[in-house]
């Protein structure tokens, strides 16, 4: 087998991204992590959950779960052997995490109260990002290097279909009613929407240019994407496909993004931009604030006061406060080395 950070290349070639070298190793004790205080966020406490580029002395990738307020590091477990997560999907109630493994071709589920990996399940095909259907029984996961749509049954443990795209594609959103998926093909410059009883694509959606994140508002009525060629973030009328999309500049090659809970705020990470864009989905109007350099996804509070995004090219995790605009303080990379996926708790 050729070796890993020789796969994880030709795979981010593939995604047109460069991301960081691999970690070779990780320590397997429990880290204290610098960390700005800050108050416990309203619906009970937070834990920020990543997955380091390293593995440990079984050759297992770890799920690290970190306590904001605190900085300290809770919990650490084996997801997988050299999984090498790029994507994070939670069930509704916070209890399970779903893992897309890029390197393993696996996708981890995993129980984060009893903090253990409760099965792997082979997708046959690289995983790049993991959506769930609104009832939580089916999972889709995308694969830019098999230009692929894996469709998992996740109560039977299995896939169920394979489906080729086309064309390399990574971002998925499900439409509320489990209906819709809405794919991100970024080689082609077009968002597809796809029938989820037949598969078949019913429309498609053009504008922006190299679409890498695709987002639905609350509502269902919006159809956001991250251009990452364009350095702009689209917003489609999902009924309307033929529309033009409204835009707005961002910072250079956005890539990530998260909206907040209400849908008001798009949060987009800048690859090349040194900086995370703040959106104003009402006006489509946007604000930079300056970050450290990094690759990685980001995970809001509920309360929308704080923003966090995992530093696959720095090590560790910045930590941006939404009020005033800035960067306050990273999550030390000791423990976590060139962390990506990234996914927030809060209970």
């Amino acid at each position: 087998m050729a070796p890993r950070s020789t796969l994880a290349a030709v795979a981010l070639a593939a995604a047109l991204v460069c991301a960081a070298p691999l970690s070779a190793s990780a320590a397997d004790a429990q880290h204290s992590l610098s960390a700005p205080q800050e108050h416990q966020h309203s619906g009970g406490h937070t834990v920020l959950w990543s997955t380091p580029n390293s593995i440990s002395a079984d050759d297992n990738t770890q799920l690290v779960g970190v306590d904001p307020l605190t900085g300290k590091e809770v919990a650490r477990f084996g997801i997988g052997k050299e999984a090498e997560t790029w994507s994070i999907a939670l069930s509704k109630d916070q209890h399970t995490a779903y893992l897309a493994n890029h390197y393993s071709g696996t996708l981890s589920v995993v129980d984060l109260a009893g903090r253990k990996l409760i099965k792997e399940i082979p997708l046959g095909v690289d995983a790049d990002y993991v959506a769930l259907s609104p009832d939580g029984t089916t999972a889709y996961v995308t694969s830019m290097v098999s230009e692929s749509l894996s469709v998992v049954d996740l109560t039977a443990g299995k896939v169920v279909t394979t489906l080729s795209l086309g064309a390399p594609a990574e971002g998925v959103a499900i439409s509320r009613d489990g209906k819709s998926a809405y794919l991100g093909i970024y080689s082609r410059d077009r968002i597809d929407r796809m029938d989820l009883s037949s598969y078949k694509v019913t429309a498609s959606y053009t504008g922006g240019k190299a679409p890498r994140r695709v987002l639905l508002s609350p509502d269902g009525k919006t159809l956001y994407s991250t251009d990452y060629y364009g350095g702009t973030v689209s917003a489609y009328q999902v009924d309307n496909p033929a529309a033009k999309p409204e835009q707005v500049n961002v910072g250079g090659q956005p890539y990530q993004a998260q909206l907040s809970q209400d849908g008001r705020k798009l949060y987009v990470a800048d690859t090349a931009g040194s900086s995370v864009s703040v959106v104003d989905t009402r006006n489509m109007t946007a604000r930079r604030i300056t970050v450290p350099d990094g690759f990685g996804e980001v995970a809001a509070t509920p309360d929308g006061k704080q923003l966090f995004e995992a530093q696959n090219n720095q090590g560790g995790i910045a930590v941006i406060d939404l009020r005033h605009g800035k960067a306050t303080g990273t999550l030390d990379g000791t423990g976590l080395p060139g962390p990506t996926a990234l996914a927030l708790t809060t209970r």
